[in-house]
């Protein structure tokens, strides 16, 4: 039972490095779109995109674990 432990942990480490990129990425997005960069939209595209990703894998996860694990 107390390995089931670990997979929560790491789950919800996950789920916060993916709202910390959100939130650096958010003030990234912004400093690009206040200097008129054509660079925003691949900026967006690269931090909000890493931050979904990591999301999706730690709710695919979670299921998992909730699942089989428990």
């Amino acid at each position: 039972m107390r390995e089931h432990l670990y997979w929560e942990e790491g789950i919800k480490l996950l789920y916060a490095y993916s709202a910390v990129f959100s939130i650096i990425g958010t003030v990234k997005v912004y400093s690009h779109f206040v200097t008129d960069s054509d660079e925003t939209r691949r900026v967006a595209l690269k931090w909000y995109g890493m931050s979904f990703l990591l999301f999706t894998v730690a709710f695919c996860l979670s299921v998992i674990c909730d699942a089989f694990l428990k």
